[in-house]
């Protein structure tokens, strides 16, 4: 990114570096964002780095990492089932001022800003001072509750309408044999035993 705005003699204009960033990620680089969640491989930070497809929180971790070596903050909010970014400022108004055809949070943002099924397109400057900022804990904690719940959808597969909280498999002891034991009398093992 730094090499581009050398090349096109950018200075440190907040538009221009967030233009830069977007140009060398999702052009340059091909980063793009799987539509559906259903496989594993866009969870996980080196395969998405590889495959350059992943899921919004891990491409939104990757924009703030490079936003943040750059010297750019860039902060972030759970909204609906999207994972939304924007750069910190102390007038969240600026954020959706319409410059050059876009908003800048439709510049860090996308499509889904412009989408009206998105819960983003309907956030405005005073909006997005109501959302919860996430700190480093949440966003670990988003991009592991997103892998919780694909594994279990396909765990689950096998067994119509399995919720998390219903029995996965009966406990056995090391040393009783499965197929001797009274069933009645056996304790079930849950997800959330699963520590």
């Amino acid at each position: 990114v730094e090499a581009e705005l050398v090349s096109r003699d950018i200075g440190c204009h907040l538009v221009e570096v967030l233009e830069a960033v977007n140009l060398v990620l999702f052009e340059s680089r091909g980063l793009t964002r799987s539509p559906v969640l259903v496989d594993s491989k866009h969870s996980y930070l080196h395969s998405v780095l590889s495959s350059r497809c992943g899921s919004a929180i891990l491409l939104s971790i990757i924009y703030i990492e490079v936003c943040r070596r750059l010297g750019l903050t860039i902060v972030g909010s759970r909204v609906g089932e999207d994972f939304l970014i924007w750069p910190q400022t102390g007038y969240p108004e600026e954020l959706f001022k319409v410059t050059s055809g876009h908003s800048l949070f439709a510049i860090v943002n996308g499509r889904c800003v412009e989408d009206p099924r998105s819960m983003a397109s309907d956030l405005t400057g005073t909006s997005l001072l109501g959302l919860e900022i996430a700190t480093n804990r949440d966003i670990i904690g988003i991009a592991l509750a997103n892998l919780i719940r694909l594994h279990w959808k396909r765990a689950s597969r096998s067994n119509h309408g399995l919720m998390l909280t219903s029995p996965l498999r009966h406990v056995n002891d090391a040393g009783e044999k499965p197929n001797m034991m009274d069933k009645s009398n056996v304790p079930l093992l849950r997800p959330q035993d699963l520590r």
